[in-house]
């Protein structure tokens, strides 16, 4: 799969050591008007989602 194209990008793959930290990109935010607020709301509301699935 490493190097491969998949929808016209270019896929690089790779073993997770536990160690990488992404940090999310800002392109996203002029599109949706988000802000750090909402980026909180979204994570706990997701969180939430997490707990009562199985229910």
């Amino acid at each position: 799969m490493n190097g491969r194209f998949f929808d016209g990008k270019r896929v690089e793959a790779s073993l997770y050591s536990g160690k990488q930290r992404f940090q999310r990109s800002s392109a996203g935010e002029d599109i949706k008007g988000e802000g750090d607020e909402a980026e909180k709301k979204r994570l706990d509301d997701f969180a939430q989602w997490l707990l009562t699935e199985g229910e």
